[in-house]
């Protein structure tokens, strides 16, 4: 079998994501949407290291790695902090601890949960309301996967109550969250 050759600078320039480089999600420097309402959504940096190819919409963003079939980001997030109740309609989504502790809650009302500690990982597979967050003293790291062959906003859906949380900081906030196409109809039929 025919193997390929990647050079030096070919690796470094297109399979390798140094931490360190990472930038996050272009949808959380909205100046229309306050910290509050990004911090029910999203941890409070996403930085993606790893994407598919031909990624559009908010999630195209500066993954140094481009050509996977799975995405993988970072999440930081600071004690408390973490993404409410969403749910992924056709990708399972599996979260390694890389520092701290986490909590992975799910469910409707997130009345169900594991707390993850360095290297513990959890497997949240499709359609499942989950969430997740920092129960640890210092600011976290958890890696997201995301795999299933979409990454995109229309996999995507936070439960409803949220939209009227995030209206509740005015109407350019829920415009601008509503502008990346992120629903708000987790668990309706």
């Amino acid at each position: 079998m025919r193997t390929v050759q990647i050079s030096q600078e070919e690796m470094e320039e297109q399979r390798v994501a140094r931490f360190e480089e990472l930038v996050t999600w272009d949808v959380q420097r909205s100046p229309d949407v306050p910290l509050d309402v990004l911090d029910l959504l999203y941890a409070r940096e996403l930085c993606m290291a790893v994407a598919p190819a031909g990624l559009t919409g908010p999630f195209a963003n500066t993954a140094p790695i481009k050509d996977a079939d799975f995405s993988m980001t970072w999440a930081k997030c600071p004690p408390g902090q973490g993404p409410g109740l969403h749910s992924h309609d056709q990708t399972t989504e599996t979260f390694t601890c890389i520092r701290g502790r986490f909590r992975i809650y799910w469910g409707g009302d997130g009345e169900h949960e594991v707390v993850l500690d360095e290297l513990d990982t959890c497997s949240v597979p499709p359609g499942v309301i989950r969430g997740f967050q920092n129960v640890g003293e210092t600011d976290g790291i958890l890696q997201v996967l995301i795999t299933g062959g979409v990454s995109d906003m229309d996999d995507i859906t936070m439960v409803p109550e949220y939209r009227e949380r995030i209206r509740s900081f005015g109407e350019a906030a829920l415009a601008g969250i509503e502008s990346t196409g992120l629903r708000f109809d987790a668990g309706m039929e």
